[in-house]
């Protein structure tokens, strides 16, 4: 399509071709703040329902206000903060047992990034690639868990303290409660191998 219009306008007065050009352009226009993330999150949503704008998913298990990808740029200092505060609640001899084990490669990735200014120990996930990057060399009596649910908080800890989390324009499956999973019942290093999870 592209070239026939191409060979169309190679024969057409330069006005012509200009015209064209600039129509294209105008009709880009409403575009540009949804394609260029120019926007702050309110007026991006409020922009975005103006013109009729609805994005489509591109995750599995996305459902936050935001597009996936600009999603994705939202809420990781503030959960490290909130991670840090679980961790440095602590008694420095649990401290010294207790481990972070995140949902998926990107909660992991966010407090491996900006944890260490806070004290926190290297964070661990069997999320995609970031499975090739474990099992911890520690033995963890203790973990700090994000993205569990209740049951497998039920199913896996002697006892738990949940820690309320929510970004608003973050990712909406990593707006659930914070966990700390004391008197862990199994062994992260002796399960690792079989428990990296793909999707």
């Amino acid at each position: 399509m592209a070239a026939a219009i191409e060979k169309w306008l190679a024969s057409r007065a330069g006005w012509t071709r200009g015209a064209v050009v600039a129509v294209v352009l105008l009709a880009a226009l409403p575009a540009i703040p949804l394609a260029t993330w120019c926007l702050s999150p309110e007026r991006f949503l409020a922009y975005g329902q103006a013109i009729g704008f609805h994005p489509s998913k591109a995750e599995v298990a996305h459902e936050g206000l935001l597009p996936q990808p600009m999603g994705d740029q939202f809420g990781w200092p503030e959960m490290v903060r909130e991670v840090s505060g679980i961790y440095g609640s602590l008694p420095p001899a649990e401290r010294a047992v207790t481990g972070i084990f995140c949902g998926n490669y990107g909660e992991a990735g966010a407090i491996n990034l900006f944890g260490p200014a806070y004290g926190l120990p290297r964070a661990y996930s069997r999320h995609q690639n970031h499975w090739y990057w474990g099992p911890p060399a520690e033995d963890y009596r203790n973990l700090i868990v994000l993205q569990w649910s209740r049951e497998d908080v039920e199913d896996n800890c002697t006892t738990w303290q949940a820690f309320p989390h929510e970004a608003r324009f973050g990712m909406a499956e990593e707006n659930t409660p914070i966990h700390l999973c004391r008197g862990v019942k199994f062994d992260l290093r002796k399960i690792w191998s079989h428990s990296h999870h793909w999707n």
